[in-house]
């Protein structure tokens, strides 16, 4: 595929439009494709501009050959629901698909996506990996997703604040939170979040 300078510099717009749940534009070079498809990591970071009151859905890659985090595509959109995830995903996953390699080649060689703990992000994710690959679609994801680190951290600092009465209560529930990050099994985890309901039944929903 030739590039000209200017793919470079310039955004394509790979799809926008509306319905009426929601406003989305998506952008993607196809060089960006290009350097999306050779890294085996995948990044999802959701920021707000408040200006324009819009999300945005950021895919974020590691480039080893230049050695630097790079944005290779953004999703502008009015809703952060599961169906508007789900459409943003597509749009990545089927622009890597035309300009740079065949996406099962592709998912087969991600090790890992990157993501926060939303329940609609990671929904949209799993249907668009099972609507793509088809059988095994669901194991996939499970291979794939991880959480950050980062926001799961943010997330805990945010709950305790509303569910303890004082600093010290809240420095218990920040040690026990931090602690279920080094636990291996899923039996150990479920273990740490029923501590931390009878600790702080307010917790409830959050750890639901």
């Amino acid at each position: 595929m030739e590039m000209r300078p200017e793919d470079l510099l310039f955004p394509w717009v790979r799809s926008s439009g509306n319905s009426l749940l929601f406003e989305m534009g998506h952008l993607q070079t196809p060089i960006a494709s290009i350097v999306a498809a050779d890294s085996s990591v995948l990044f999802i970071d959701v920021k707000h501009d408040k200006l324009h009151d819009l999300h945005m859905v950021n895919f974020v890659v590691y480039s080893e050959s230049l050695q630097e985090t790079i944005r290779v595509a953004s999703t502008r959109t009015t809703a952060l629901t599961e169906r508007a995830y789900t459409e943003c995903f597509v749009l990545f996953f089927e622009a890597i698909d035309l300009d740079a390699k065949p996406l099962n080649e592709y998912i087969d060689g991600l090790e890992t996506i990157m993501m926060d703990f939303s329940e609609a992000q990671q929904n949209g994710l799993k249907a668009v990996i099972i609507r793509l690959v088809g059988v095994g679609g669901g194991e996939i994801f499970d291979r794939l997703f991880r959480g950050c680190h980062i926001h799961y951290m943010r997330s805990v600092h945010r709950v305790a604040k509303l569910v303890t009465r004082s600093e010290q209560e809240q420095h218990v529930f920040h040690t026990v939170c931090n602690n279920i990050t080094a636990l291996e099994t899923q039996e150990a985890v479920q273990t740490f979040f029923d501590l931390l309901l009878n600790m702080y039944p307010g917790a409830e929903p959050w750890v639901s």
